[in-house]
């Protein structure tokens, strides 16, 4: 997470069910919890960090990037945007920057000079066409196929937004449904508020609690 946020909007506690999302979907994922974190001061506008391995399947890290966006919006009955708004930005922006990485057209090598290739140059490019820009020096064929390029490019992002969508609710089932899921984020989320930071063994331990209560309550009954 890394927006600064009002403090009346954004309390530790918040922050650290945050980054325990995070962590707990990059440890069902296979992840290596290198540190998760919350800051006992905001530390260049972050108040909690997770560090983790790379996933192995790249849709696993759209999911783990959403975790914390989306249980802000659970905890706090929030839009997605709202929580995006408070807090998640930088998260949001890795899952639409991973989506337009893959499925963003590429353009043809006659309109190459005017289409950076920079994902966000290339992004802002288009968002300047759509709003009305146009290079001097293009006109005729040249400035009709990029104009068919710009429009593809924009039905390439409502496509995304749709697939994020799709994303959100998935990982809200998780974090709702899942009861492995549901356990772990509370649990970790608890030892955040009261050591600040626990690393891959320290969830493992937490597992392993959590194994034995389960095992506790089954023989009782």
């Amino acid at each position: 997470m890394n927006n600064e946020v009002q403090a009346s909007a954004y309390s530790q506690e918040a922050t650290a069910y945050h980054e325990a999302a995070h962590a707990v979907m990059a440890f069902l994922k296979g992840c290596y919890i290198h540190r998760v974190e919350v800051f006992e001061r905001p530390s260049q506008g972050m108040l909690g960090i997770c560090v983790h391995s790379r996933a192995k399947y790249w849709h696993d890290s759209v999911w783990i990037a959403l975790a914390g966006p989306v249980m802000d919006s659970i905890r706090n009955s929030w839009t997605l945007d709202q929580a995006v708004q408070c807090g998640g930005a930088d998260d949001y922006y890795k899952v639409w920057q991973e989506y337009e990485r893959l499925l963003a057209p590429r353009p043809k090598p006659e309109i190459r000079e005017w289409i950076p290739e920079s994902p966000d140059e290339r992004s802002e490019i288009v968002h300047w066409y759509l709003e009305g820009w146009r290079p001097d020096d293009v006109h005729g064929q040249l400035k009709r196929k990029l104009t068919l390029y710009v429009k593809e490019y924009a039905r390439t992002w409502e496509y995304i937004k749709e697939l994020i969508i799709g994303d959100v609710e998935f990982v809200k089932r998780e974090i709702t449904e899942n009861l492995v899921f549901v356990g772990l984020i509370n649990a970790v989320a608890s030892e955040l508020i009261k050591r600040r930071k626990l690393r891959h063994n320290d969830i493992i331990s937490i597992c392993e609690r959590l194994a034995k209560l389960e095992e506790g309550r089954s023989a009782s009954e």
